[in-house]
């Protein structure tokens, strides 16, 4: 685990220092052309080093570190402005496939697709240019991101600077996610025929809480009392039009392999997904979708542990920097804490009592 850290962090390192890199991410073709104190791979590293404190601490001590003579705060927000957020968003990308996924279910990788929402700098800027959430008096950011919930480890993500439409922002996740041997967790209220349609496209499997109203062979369902059934809906254009489904090539026809399940609390819960039956059996299905509860303890680390909402920049750019870079930080502080469990069962089993 050790050597993965290290590899991890030179990974990190590398990418930041590509030509080719910095060349995509910077804002302009003549950005960084000349030497100056705060450079691209600068600024990443500034972001990627943030405590979340203001800038002129963040400021002061990063230059102290890298024994940078003390720049203004202009001149960090001016220099932030030349990097644009897709450079964090894809170092996110390529240290999530280099972190290993060790842990699976039956061979696949777990992954839960989640919304979360929190508040932005109250600044006048932001208040003019994003809309409020309705009942907040603060503006907020909406995103959903997916996260393997075996491995602990966010994998992307999508951000917004106000409320959005959580099944567009999990229907472009999808549209960028590389396709492996993953299973995906949906909560009540991402699905949509649009993403189905595109899963099925992909060749991903998936599980996904539902309503009875999402479709009306749903509703069908959960009258019966059938526990696991496989249902055939038929989209035409008129249907389409009829229902306001938007994004679906038609006209579309598929399977939807229905379960029911029941809670403690002997309520039930329908789920809808495309696994098989022969690999995978109605308890193995009702096992699955509670395990994107991982996602939620990730999302308490990230605000309570890391400070999600405590934003340094006050800019758009600015802040989905951080947002991403946060999410890198989490994947290395895991790595860490796994190492830490390692260390602590080898203690164990190397301490012998005296008698």
């Amino acid at each position: 685990m050790k050597k993965i850290i290290k590899e991890a962090i030179e990974v990190i390192k590398n990418t930041i220092n590509k030509e080719e890199f910095i060349t995509k991410h910077k804002t302009n073709e003549k950005d960084f052309t000349r030497k100056r104190k705060l450079g691209f791979r600068e600024i990443m590293y500034f972001v990627l080093g943030l405590s979340n404190s203001c800038l002129d601490f963040e400021k002061d001590y990063f230059c102290d570190v890298f024994k940078i003579e003390k720049v203004s705060n202009a001149a960090v927000c001016k220099a932030r402005d030349k990097v644009k957020f897709t450079a964090s968003r894809e170092l996110l990308s390529v240290t999530q496939q280099f972190i290993p996924a060790q842990n699976k279910y039956k061979g696949y990788n777990i992954i839960a697709v989640d919304g979360v929402k929190g508040e932005l700098p109250n600044t006048k800027e932001i208040k003019d240019n994003y809309k409020l959430s309705k009942g907040c008096l603060y503006p907020q950011f909406h995103a959903v991101t997916s996260f393997d919930v075996l491995n602990s480890k966010f994998i992307d993500a999508q951000i917004e600077m106000e409320t959005a439409n959580e099944r567009k922002l999990a229907y472009k996740l999808l549209e960028n996610h590389i396709p492996g041997k993953d299973i995906i967790l949906y909560d009540r209220g991402f699905a949509s025929v649009a993403l189905i349609q595109k899963l099925e496209e992909k060749g991903i499997y998936f599980v996904a809480r539902v309503s009875k109203s999402f479709i009306k062979e749903i509703n069908e369902f959960t009258k019966q009392k059938t526990l696991d059934k496989t249902i055939h809906i038929d989209y035409t254009q008129e249907r389409a039009k009829k229902s306001k489904v938007k994004d679906v090539k038609l006209p579309y026809s598929f399977g939807l392999r229905c379960v029911r399940i029941f809670l403690k609390s002997k309520q039930q819960e329908i789920l809808i997904t495309n696994l098989p039956r022969e690999e995978f059996k109605r308890k193995d299905v009702g096992h699955l979708y509670p395990l994107r509860w991982g996602i939620e303890v990730g999302f308490n680390h990230l605000k309570n542990a890391l400070y999600l909402e405590a934003f340094v920049g006050i800019k758009e750019n600015s802040i989905k920097q951080e947002f991403y870079s946060i999410l890198i930080k989490y994947n290395i502080i895991m790595l860490f804490t796994e190492e830490a469990k390692i260390m602590e069962m080898n203690n164990k089993k190397n301490f012998k009592v005296g008698i």
